[in-house]
């Protein structure tokens, strides 16, 4: 999303190797009649905000993201030493407090800043809070599919779906289910050698090994095949089942169950911090949750950018309180409007849990659907690290 890439910018990234495609639409479909039920164009994001919304596949945004930690010191590492990797050695208990960590191989290191990132199911989540992880599933889980685009182009059942429309393969396309509930999201990623990501969100299929084991209650994943998926999507009109046709069994198809944790009211604890879906896990409504993370680290590099190994221990703290002011209220915003689901800023007991947790600023209104012009103005007319900047401006003048 632009507050996303306009970080990435910033820092550098080399989007023409990650291949991304800009995303200009937003379309949703009656999934049986396949009649139009929402349609959003924004081929103008760029020019209005500063960034475009790109899509990408995302190994190649990781690959991005390692290339710029790891590599050599220049223009856009001039702020410090390229990062070090340590792979396959987790790390098994942290203390907050001391800043201490004890990985697998039983090494126990003292830091300065522990960065908890390790994603939605954090097995680090109830060391920083000291309380048990109270993640759980919210009774939906989601396919995950990957299909060749020229193929869903080429097959004369399924190219209708993606050209019947302005921008048609730059953007979100999607189905509704109206009886049974079931959400499809689509999107190409790859400018160079597309591929369509497709997500089926749909009502978690009970499980018995689930309801008699906890192990596998907490599982956030498990197999699955074509023939499960179009059992599931049994009311879609057969030119969108023959869309999910294309998918390969031996592609490694996934359930992904949804987990939903409640709003943390702090981001830090000691000299650690919980970052991104470790942070906020949040369902993908409003495709928030990736740019959220790295608006948060850009607004982390901000603060922390000229602290050194010779900054006093208060200095770190001080910063990781600006942290929290500033992401805690954004980003529970957005947690809790994804995980509450379409147009739930029109709901008093959603609007007050926002209000809680510290966001007092301008809402959309009622009647604003995800990505509708109004919700883009909330979502991207926001520069968090020039928030950051003017805040350690404020900071160093009191001081």
């Amino acid at each position: 999303m632009p507050v996303g890439v306009a970080v990435l910018d910033d820092w550098g990234f080399d989007f023409e190797k990650a291949e991304p495609i800009e995303n200009q639409r937003m379309t949703v479909l009656n999934a049986t009649s396949l009649d139009v039920i929402a349609h959003e164009t924004f081929a103008d994001i760029k020019q209005q905000y500063g960034h475009a919304a790109l899509t990408f596949h995302r190994v190649d945004l990781h690959h991005g993201l390692r290339d710029l930690a790891t590599g050599p010191e220049g223009e856009h590492h001039s702020w410090g030493q390229p990062a070090s990797l340590h792979c396959g050695n987790a790390v098994i208990t942290i203390d907050c407090d001391r800043g201490t960590l004890e990985l697998a191989s039983g090494e126990v290191m003292k830091k300065d800043l522990l960065i908890i990132a390790d994603g939605a199911h954090s097995d680090l989540y109830s060391q920083f809070t000291g309380e048990p992880d109270p993640i759980k599933r919210i009774g939906k889980s989601l396919y995950r599919i990957l299909l060749n685009h020229a193929e869903v182009l080429s097959n004369p059942n399924t190219a209708h779906l993606l050209t019947s429309y302005p921008t048609a393969h730059k953007g979100f396309f999607s189905a509704l289910d109206p009886v049974d509930g079931a959400y499809t999201i689509t999107y190409p990623c790859r400018s160079q050698s597309p591929v369509l990501n497709v997500a089926i969100v749909h009502n978690t299929k009970p499980s018995p090994e689930a309801s008699s084991n906890e192990r596998a209650e907490k599982s956030w994943q498990s197999p699955a095949s074509i023939a499960e998926v179009l059992g599931t999507i049994h009311n879609y009109h057969p030119d969108f089942k023959a869309l999910i046709s294309l998918g390969k069994d031996d592609d490694d198809i996934k359930i992904h169950h949804a987990m939903r944790r409640p709003p943390l009211k702090s981001f830090a604890s000691g000299r650690a911090l919980v970052i991104g879906d470790a942070a906020h896990l949040m369902m993908p409504t409003h495709a928030a949750g990736a740019s959220m993370a790295i608006e948060s680290a850009g607004v982390l590099e901000v603060l922390m950018r000229d602290v050194t190994a010779d900054s006093p221990a208060e200095v770190i703290q001080e910063r990781l309180k600006i942290f929290d002011r500033l992401r805690v209220p954004r980003c529970t915003a957005f947690q809790i409007l994804s995980n509450e689901g379409w147009m739930s800023q029109a709901q008093p007991e959603v609007v007050a849990q926002i209000r809680e947790q510290g966001f007092h600023g301008w809402l959309p209104g009622p009647d604003a659907g995800p990505w509708s012009a109004e919700f883009r103005k909330w979502y991207f007319n926001h520069d968090a690290r020039a928030e950051a900047k003017q805040a350690l401006r404020i900071l160093k003048d009191e001081e």
